[in-house]
């Protein structure tokens, strides 16, 4: 080889060496990077909680951090992360962050504020699991307790019905449903519909004093004509036997027996069965036999 050719040879050496070292400097970070995208059990965590199309990937994402099957991700960092979701711009994510959270229990109690603010949220999807998930979170002896109970009490207005249902629901659950009422007893008044049969069952369990405005909604119920289709939450006749057992609770009892006992002799095997447990449930609780 002439001096002239190891002359340029020498000169390229450093140049491809150089060009080699950055050359492997960016496969090692795109390398790097893809195996943090598709391989890091975190990131790819969060990606999933925030994944638009893939309901179910968002639900068993949520699910594995409950259990605490994401290796390297706590259940604080978890919550977190779904509390941060509730901003996410698709309501479909926003939904199931506010749902996940109720996954979690009192032990999503940090995300409350993050909570609250989602019941004023654009989609009524993400303000219904919001309601729901308030219901699971707050603990009783929270000192924030006043704060959730005014944010659901605003929601029993709220421009859907779901939503103010379960804003009652919650309330009711926290025996604070007390504001609720007005919206339960309007809900009787409606089709015999679930939201009918929901109203119900929870003026019962409010009980005396404060759900006595709704003993004469009640009683109405219980003097309706007799009507029975296959779906249970639009069947009269069983309307009839949980209306009796609210009105139990409400201190009608004497009339309230007498239609539990006429619907022990009804021609639906449904029907004679709710009523016979409605009355065993009486006789344990009050001692009282017939």
């Amino acid at each position: 080889m002439s001096a002239r050719a190891v002359s340029w040879t020498a000169r390229l050496r450093p140049r491809f060496s150089l060009r080699l070292a950055l050359g492997l400097v960016a496969l090692t970070a795109l390398a790097l990077t893809v195996w943090v995208e598709r391989f890091d059990p975190v990131r790819r965590w969060h990606k999933n909680i925030r994944d638009d199309q893939e309901g179910t990937r968002r639900w068993d994402a949520i699910e594995n951090a409950f259990r605490g099957k994401v290796p390297g991700l706590d259940t604080s960092s978890a919550i977190a992360a779904l509390a941060d979701a509730l901003g996410d711009p698709s309501f479909r994510v926003r939904a199931m962050a506010a749902q996940g959270l109720g996954r979690f229990g009192t032990r999503a109690n940090a995300a409350i504020p993050s909570l609250v603010r989602s019941l004023d949220d654009e989609d009524f999807t993400v303000r219904w699991a919001a309601v729901n998930s308030l219901r699971d979170v707050l603990a009783p002896s929270d000192p924030r307790k006043g704060l959730v109970v005014a944010a659901l009490t605003r929601a029993l207005g709220d421009r859907r019905t779901d939503v103010g249902m379960a804003a009652a629901v919650a309330l009711t659950f926290m025996n604070e449903g007390r504001p609720a009422v007005p919206l339960l007893t309007a809900a009787l008044r409606g089709d015999p519909d679930f939201h009918r049969t929901g109203a119900i069952y929870w003026l019962g369990r409010i009980g005396l004093p404060d759900a006595a405005p709704a003993v004469s909604g009640l009683l109405a119920i219980t003097r309706e004509p007799e009507m029975v289709k296959d779906d249970q939450f639009h069947n009269r006749s069983l309307q009839k036997v949980y209306a009796a057992e609210a009105l139990l609770q409400l201190g009608e009892t004497d009339l309230a027996l007498s239609v539990l006992r006429r619907a022990e002799g009804s021609s639906h095997a449904i029907v004679r069965d709710e009523a016979v447990k409605v009355l065993k449930r009486f006789e344990t609780k009050s001692g009282r036999t017939r």
